[in-house]
Order: C-alpha cells, then structure tokens, then sequence
C-alpha cells in the first residue's frame, strides 16, 4: 500500500543522503515524515535541508518553501506564542510569502488575538496573485 512505497521512497533518500548529502533529498525525507504524520523527524530533516542549502550557497529567496513548511509544524505543533514568533522571524525574510502569512493568521487565531489575525489574514489575500 501507500506505507510501504512511502517506506522505499524514504530508503531511497536516506541512502541518497549518504552518498551526497543534498538538499533535494532532504527535503523529500522531511516531507514524507511530515506525510506520515512524524513532525518532530519532519522538522529535523527540514532544518538539515536549510544547513545543506546555505552549504550549497542556495539562494535564501529559495529556501522559503523550507521556512513554509516549518511553519507549518510550527502552527500545529508548538506553543501558539512561539509559532507567531518563528513565523514573524521568517516574514522578515519573506514578507511575500502567503503561505507564512496565512500561518501567523492561524496562530494569532490561537492566541485569541482576533484582530492581528485578520490583519495577517488580509496580507496573505492581498499578496495573493
């Protein structure tokens, strides 16, 4: 089923990892831990992706999915006041992103603080394309 092709998919990259550490793969791990549910190894493989890239001197404009997806684990993981302040970190970096403005929205929701909310929430639209 699913399990196992996630299972040699991640086999695959682990052992691509060995070979060449690589952001690509990396990722890939991250993201299928992140699939399966496995958010504390989803957020380890995503900061060893952030590492490999600044190694490869990747671009930061092209690490911002990797921020997104912290984000994320952030959001539905940690204490709400420390979701808010990873993310408003991150939108110093990329104040473009929808995705990490969509995310502060969330956790400024959580926090109770109804209006920061929906003012994130209203940047994440107008930033829309």
């Amino acid at each position: 089923g699913k399990s196992s092709n996630f299972d040699e998919a991640l086999k695959h990259f682990n052992n691509s990892m060995l070979l060449y550490p690589n952001a690509t793969a990396a990722f890939n791990i991250g993201q299928i831990y992140d699939i399966k549910g496995n958010l504390p190894k989803a957020k380890e493989y995503y900061y060893i992706t952030h590492d490999v890239s600044k190694k490869a001197r990747v671009s930061p404009k092209d690490q911002v999915g990797i921020f997104e997806k912290l984000a994320r684990i952030s959001v539905l993981s940690d204490n709400p006041n420390n979701a808010k302040e990873f993310i408003e970190k991150q939108l110093n970096n990329y104040p473009n992103s929808v995705i990490l403005w969509v995310y502060l929205a969330v956790a400024n929701d959580k926090l109770g603080n109804k209006s920061e909310a929906l003012m994130a929430a209203e940047r994440a639209k107008f930033l829309l394309p």
